[in-house]
């Protein structure tokens, strides 16, 4: 019998290997056959068109096959047979011309919106290239990928019988030598068969940077056999960009950290100093609101809430900084204390902390007064990077809460760049640490602590010695909170109810309680940082190779940002296209109508968006929200409040992407389902159509003729995401319309930038001119981290070049070391003067590097962009604000928390003469048995600054005490320190010896002590909660009874207190005698006194500023970090900078009211 034969099983003869190997008759016949199955499908298309002027116009202005011949591209015929359509002209002149480019270098072309460019123009020229001697790669963004894979699948699969590879690599995956191999075998296979490999670029760069990885790591096998795989892919790979200009944005970046994870410099102070700058801010909005009424959007909350706060205009911000910085000039901060300053040096200091070109002569005599200190170094190395950097305005101005950022609990607790309105990005992080923590405390701010982050608050609340001190701030912010749970003790948090009905609702806002949480959970958590990073980007995805790379993308805004190795070519007849979408726009039917606001702040929110678009004349059938002005309500309360709100005659359904981006509709019975399987998809005509800003681009939607969208406008809206948003109207300008609107903000930018005043009328021209303008602002803040990046291209050029021009050696570890980077960076690096990077360096002064004499010619190129530009910093608030980057960091979240060694226990034991003591009440200062005090610390990390002869040697501890594991040597005793709880006297005919028992010896001794009656053994504990009683007069329960006007001597009990680590002082006159004995000063010098930043007095001042304190303090040098060191020890990592004690060793000055 004869096989049964059919149109498909015919037709496959045409595809791929097959159409080679048949011979030339039959490829005739068979194409013949396939035209006439095309030209039959046409004639169908035509009888459907009837009554549809435009859509009958454009077909039968395609009468198909021109410019091509079937018999060459048999390919393209079953393409078009399969998916019942006919190739344009213009995609094949696109095609061409991506098959092979004019210039013979890669090349990416512009095509407008709806042109079919991912839906045709991919598919045929992926199936031309897929020839059996390339590997074709087609590149795509992660949003995409899902999208384009069954998109090829359906135009490719079938008739054309081609397979699709999909191979996602990322760091995580664990590799062997055999699995390597199985990479390579797998990319062979591809390009023997014809198949189609499906890419993100995330994936090709990690790919490159994962040998490198490996190298570095120690597996040089491993390494190697994915570095030769890797050119492998560069001499065979064929790539296709789909949309190119967001593939190559300078945003995107891949980074792979490499060493030790730790944590960021100056933990916690950073955070902490942030906050309270933050505090500052939430305290001078209202004021620099009634100077600038249009220059800051503020949105109060409840009170002991921060407030939303937008900074609109530059005057507003510069004010703010100015406010802030003189604030800080005068009352200081908690750690960064300014009293000690005399107005010159305040003066000095406030230049600094608001001009970032102050030069390092004008700061000299700063640096030798308030830079003494490390500590208050960094503290104000950080505010310049907060005030005159630019930190702070560039979060309050250029970032918006839920928009730009916010957080994505799912993967850190810190906040994240988002892609699109309450859409985090996969994977990318702030690379800034100080942006990142500014706006990580903004977003938990403005959304508050959820129940369960409330929970882990108050159960990491309760393991503080101070929680009752630190509640009593949390309850001073929220002033709504029954007065029932004012006391910590009144929260019973196994009382689900009590908890989520009555305390939580009034603490979620409380900025207090925002601060302990993020402060003691998020960032010691989060806020790591690694030495050194490995990263690629869009550069290297362009790089030159054997095959060039093409593709293409709707506008050409970005052809400025591109790297040096692609460039854009646009075909002659698409000139126009750029023209052709402005003039659709600026047709007479498409308007810009004023924003009548129900806000104070005079905010297009979603409630004053619905109302214009209800009111429209003509109605309104589409929102385009591309401004990102609806934060309120999700996409699902947007589409049924505005169905609820329009007749029924006008709307039957609401068309929107639910949580799911999934395209759905919901009918006036609240009825929600997928469009695909609605009816109301082919009645699109009874529809409402709600688009938030992250689907204004790239969504396809048959519209009716006679449609009118509503466009809003946001800040910074550049022309390419405003053109792409309105031409979701795909037939702008052949019936369709557009509104646009917008907030008060853009109103006056858009007056600002076309010269106009408030009176006049705002036209389509004026919108489109001021979105060409902000697109040239952010085609110039991208070009500093464009130079970065192309300075780094050209060091990994030439370290593979050297490594493909020795074939058959490995890639050297010194070349791959050569390509590690620095990823963090010192305050005074950041900050510091002289802080200038190598890459500013080389690209704005040009610094000569002699590795980089090859690469001579792109190196000027870069230069001269940075000219053209007129860059005069690779570091200042535009790159700063690009530090937002697409990074996939990708390292793996394995933190290994770092345990004290266990270590031997020494055996307890009482020496003689500590019993000779007890019982006879004689010591012996010589013995071995006894040691100073302090001299404990000499085995820690606190002796850098001990000044041992300094320290009085009153106070005695036994050797018991002193040792309590076998210490190896070199090892510090920082984990293994006893506490101070039994404290022993004895008198003798010359003085009182105090000596420190261990619990073991108070225990072993108790009978001698009470038999003999020679000394008084005493109970002690530091005070470090001021809601504890102190036992410093060693009074309480002691053995035998002491009588009650006896009092232990004071400079022994600041001793002991100081030793055992003691927070809280009892009265202001202890304060001031501590204040003598360190030798710190305990309020405002005169000129003639010299004092350090951190309150220490110059022994030469000592006698004008208090003669008891020359006669009573013995240090030459500041013991300030010694103790903050014992205070750091003793409290085993909690903090303790709000204490009495913690303000003295911070610079703070104490009033009497601080011991009331």
């Amino acid at each position: 019998m004869w096989p049964r034969l059919s149109t498909t099983s015919l037709l496959q003869h045409l595809s791929g290997s097959k159409a080679a190997s048949l011979q030339d008759g039959w490829k005739r016949a068979l194409t013949a056959y396939g035209l006439a199955i095309s030209n039959l499908q046409r004639a169908e298309r035509l009888l459907t068109c009837i009554g549809h002027d435009v859509e009958m116009l454009n077909e039968l202005s395609n009468p198909g096959h021109i410019d091509w011949e079937p018999m060459d591209h048999p390919d393209w015929l079953l393409l078009e047979i399969e998916n019942n359509i006919l190739i344009r002209p213009v995609q094949v002149q696109i095609a061409r011309e991506m098959i092979s480019p004019s210039s013979g270098a890669n090349s990416i072309m512009q095509l407008n919106m709806g042109e079919g460019k991912s839906s045709v123009i991919v598919p045929i020229v992926a199936a031309a290239l897929a020839d059996g001697k390339n590997l074709v790669r087609v590149v795509v963004l992660k949003p995409l990928a899902t999208q384009m894979f069954q998109l090829l699948l359906g135009k490719l699969g079938g008739l054309l019988n081609r397979r699709i590879f999909h191979m996602p690599i990322s760091r995580s995956i664990r590799l062997d030598v055999r699995l390597a191999g199985r990479i390579r075998t797998l990319c062979e296979e591809c390009m023997r068969l014809g198949g189609i490999l499906l890419v993100q670029p995330e994936h090709l760069l990690s790919f490159e940077l994962m040998g490198l990885e490996r190298l570095l790591s120690g597996e040089a096998e491993l390494g190697n056999v994915l570095i030769e795989t890797q050119r492998w892919l560069e001499d065979n790979s064929r790539d296709i960009l789909d949309e190119s200009d967001e593939i190559l944005s300078v945003k995107f970046e891949l980074v792979y950290t490499m060493g030790t994870q730790r944590a960021v410099e100056f933990s916690p102070d950073r955070w902490l100093i942030i906050q309270h700058v933050l505090g500052l801010v939430s305290r001078f909005a209202e004021a620099v609101l009634c100077l600038f009424p249009q220059g800051l959007e503020l949105r109060p909350v409840c009170p002991g809430g921060f407030p939303r706060i937008r900074i609109l205009q530059p005057g507003a911000g510069d004010k703010l900084v100015e406010m802030i910085a003189r604030d800080v000039c005068e009352a200081g901060l908690p750690g960064v204390p300014v009293w000690n300053l005399s107005p010159y040096l305040r003066s000095a200091l406030f230049r600094f902390l608001t001009d970032a070109n102050m030069g390092e002569a004008d700061a000299v005599p700063l640096q030798h007064q308030a830079f003494g200190v490390d500590s208050m170094k960094k503290s104000l190395l950080l505010l310049k990077g907060l005030l005159a950097d630019g930190i702070l305005v560039f979060a309050l101005q250029q970032k918006r809460w839920r928009v730009n950022y916010g957080l994505d609990l799912s993967r850190t607790m810190l906040a994240v760049p988002y892609r699109a309105k309450d859409i985090p990005s996969s994977r990318a992080e702030f690379s800034h640490p100080d942006a990142t923590i500014v706006l990580s405390c903004l977003s938990y701010y403005y959304g508050g602590l959820s129940d369960e982050q409330l929970y882990t608050a108050f159960d990491k609340l309760l393991l503080y010695d101070y929680a009752q001190e630190e509640y009593d701030r949390w309850v001073k912010n929220a002033p709504m909170l029954p007065l029932a749970f004012h006391q910590l003790a009144g929260v019973n948090l196994s009382d689900p109810a009590q908890c989520t009905q009555t305390v939580f609702p009034s603490l979620r806002l409380a900025k207090s309680a925002i601060d302990f949480f993020i402060s003691s959970i998020v960032f010691p958590k989060e806020m790591k940082e690694f030495p050194h990073k490995l990263s690629s980007s869009g550069w290297d995805l362009s790089q030159a190779k054997i095959h060039p790379t093409t593709g293409f993308s709707g506008t050409n805004d970005s052809r400025y940002c591109l790297p040096l190795s692609i460039s854009q070519c646009d075909l002659p007849q698409q000139l126009h296209t750029n023209a052709a979408v402005l003039d659709y726009l600026l047709r007479p039917e498409n308007s810009f109508e004023h924003a009548i606001t129900t806000s104070r702040s005079e905010s297009l929110d979603a409630e004053s968006l619905l109302q214009m678009v209800i009111g429209a004349v003509p109605p309104v059938r589409v929102i385009l929200d591309v401004g990102a002005q609806v934060l309120e309500w999700t996409n699902e309360e947007v589409a049924r409040r505005w169905l609820s709100r329009v007749p029924a005659s006008d709307a039957q359904a609401t068309v929107y992407f639910d949580e799911r981006n999934e395209l759905s509709v919901m009918s006036r019975d609240g009825l929600t389902e997928s469009l695909m399987i609605s009816p109301f998809a082919k009645q699109m005509d009874l529809c409402l159509v709600y688009l938030d800003e992250a689907h204004t681009r790239g969504t396809d939607l048959k519209l009716p003729q006679n449609y009118r969208a509503a466009v809003t406008l946001g800040p910074d809206l550049t022309k390419d995401r405003l053109v792409q948003a309105c031409m979701r109207m795909r037939k702008l300008g052949k019936g369709q319309s557009v509104m646009f609107c917008g907030p008060m903000e853009v109103e006056c930018k858009i007056l600002q930038c076309s010269g106009k005043t408030p009176s006049d009328i705002i036209e389509v021209a004026d919108v489109l001119q001021w979105s060409i303008s902000e697109t040239c602002k952010s085609t110039r803040k991208c070009i500093p981290l464009w130079a970065t990046q192309g300075l780094r291209s050209q060091r990994h050029h030439i370290a593979w070049s050297e490594f493909s021009n020795k074939r058959g050696e490995g890639f050297a570890l010194d070349r791959a070391q050569s390509l590690l980077e620095d990823e963090a960076q010192s305050l005074q690096d950041r900050y510091g003067f002289g802080g200038r990077r190598s890459e500013e360096r080389i690209l704005l002064q040009d610094m000569e590097e002699p590795r980089l004499q090859t690469r001579r010619k792109e190196l000027e190129a870069i230069r001269a962009k940075c000219r053209e530009f007129k860059l005069t910093s690779l570091n200042d608030a535009t790159l700063r604000e690009e530090q937002e980057r697409e990074l996939s960091p990708e390292n793996e979240v394995e933190r290994e928390v770092e345990r004290p060694l266990a270590l031997t226990p020494l055996e307890h034991r009482v020496h003689g003469d500590v019993k000779r003591f007890i019982r006879q009440g004689i010591l012996d200062r010589g013995s071995e048995a006894f040691q100073p005090a302090f001299q404990l610390f000499g085995q820690t990390s606190a002796v850098e600054w001990l000044e041992r002869e300094a320290w009085p040697g009153h106070l005695l501890i036994t050797t018991d005490f002193a040792k309590t594991v076998q210490v190896p040597e070199k090892q510090l005793s920082d984990s293994y320190l006893r506490p101070v709880h039994w404290v022993v006297s004895g008198k003798s005919k010359r003085a009182i010896h105090w000596v420190v028992l261990s619990p073991y010896e108070a225990n072993e001794l108790l009978p001698s002590i009470r038999q003999a009656k020679k000394v008084t053994l005493h109970v002690y504990s530091p005070r470090v909660n001021p809601s504890v009683r102190t036992l410093e007069d060693l009074s309480f329960c002691a053995i035998p009874a002491v009588p009650q006007s006896w009092s232990a001597p004071s400079p022994i009990v600041m001793h002991l207190n100081l030793f055992a680590g003691q927070l809280y002082l009892k009265s202001f006159d202890e304060y001031l005698s501590v204040c003598r004995f360190l030798g710190l000063c305990s309020r405002a010098p005169p000129d003639q006194v010299r004092v350090a930043c951190d309150g220490f007095v110059a022994r030469n001042s000592r006698p004008v500023l208090d003669e008891a304190m020359a006669r009573e303090c013995p240090f030459t040098i500041s013991p300030v970090a010694f103790l903050r060191a014992v205070m750091a020890l003793r409290r085993k990592g909690q903090s303790f900078q709000r204490s009495h004690v913690g303000k003295l060793l911070h610079g703070e000055l104490l009033g009497p009211e601080a011991f009331e």
